[in-house]
């Protein structure tokens, strides 16, 4: 005969369902998971604000805006102890002003220049520390979120800023494709069109190339996309813009035409 089963009394509990216990330790488990699941997305949050060519982030809310201060005569020379000061002006709201010096190599950083999400402009001022060079002073616009590479060019005391009329600024295409570098032409002339020998400050805005003080734009190998623009400017001068952007499709870059002493197009005043 088959022996029967004990009948269970209505209040105790059932020795095959989970027991209270069971229940908070899954429960533990459970916003364990949550919190470490909750982590992972802030992390890969942290890791697509990542700037491709600086290494570093862009502030959620803000725009940076880094570089490096070099002669104008000789781009290769870095400027060290140039103080730099930023005039931050958002767009509807109240300006304040950041300042840092450059180091050794010439650079300088800003990692917040326009906190809250804003739209706004810049006005940034390079005093050297002596009178070996002259001060240099340039006002630009800056999206929210939007980095700011600048080589910014201190021209020697010596230099008559008074004979620089025209900033020019070409490159051989505007299309680069990833692993690739574009040799900027970049050049300050006087009235007549004559070059004069000085380079531009450039401005480089985008997150997904690099600019070096010889006025080469580097594209990173593996990069998918990306579009921005590179600016020239000079003083008061009109500054003078190109737009780039990567297309992996793209030719190898065709090579410059060089610069030319004399620029007939300003010459003439056409």
């Amino acid at each position: 005969m088959t022996p029967e089963t004990p009948e269970r009394n209505a209040l105790q509990p059932d020795p095959n369902l989970p027991s209270r216990q069971d229940f908070r330790t899954a429960r533990r488990l459970w916003i364990i998971a949550l919190l470490l699941m909750l982590t992972a997305a802030l992390t890969a949050c942290g890791t697509l604000e990542s700037n491709s060519f600086s290494g570093g982030g862009v502030p959620v809310g803000g725009s940076r805006v880094f570089g490096r201060v070099v002669s104008a005569v000789n781009t290769s020379m870095n400027l060290p102890n140039v103080d730099i000061q930023i005039e931050a002006t958002p767009a509807g709201g109240t300006a304040r002003n950041l300042e840092t010096t450059t180091g050794p190599d010439g650079s300088f950083n800003f990692s917040n220049v326009l906190p809250g999400f804003s739209n706004g402009t810049l006005l940034v001022t390079a005093t050297p520390p002596d009178t070996t060079f002259q001060s240099q002073q340039i006002a630009f616009s800056v999206s929210n979120g939007h980095t700011e590479q600048m080589i910014m060019t201190l021209p020697p005391a010596a230099f008559d800023n008074t004979t620089a009329s025209a900033v020019s600024l070409s490159l051989a295409s505007p299309a680069i494709p990833g692993g690739a570098s574009v040799q900027l032409q970049a050049a300050v002339r006087d009235a007549a069109g004559k070059l004069l020998p000085v380079k531009p400050t450039l401005i480089f805005d985008g997150n997904f190339g690099s600019l070096d003080p010889s006025g080469t734009f580097t594209v990173p190998a593996g990069t998918l996309s990306g579009m921005g623009s590179i600016t020239a400017y000079w003083y008061r001068l009109l500054p003078q813009t190109q737009q780039i952007r990567v297309d992996n499709n793209a030719p190898p870059q065709p090579p410059n035409p060089p610069i030319l002493p004399d620029d007939p197009i300003i010459k003439s005043g056409s």
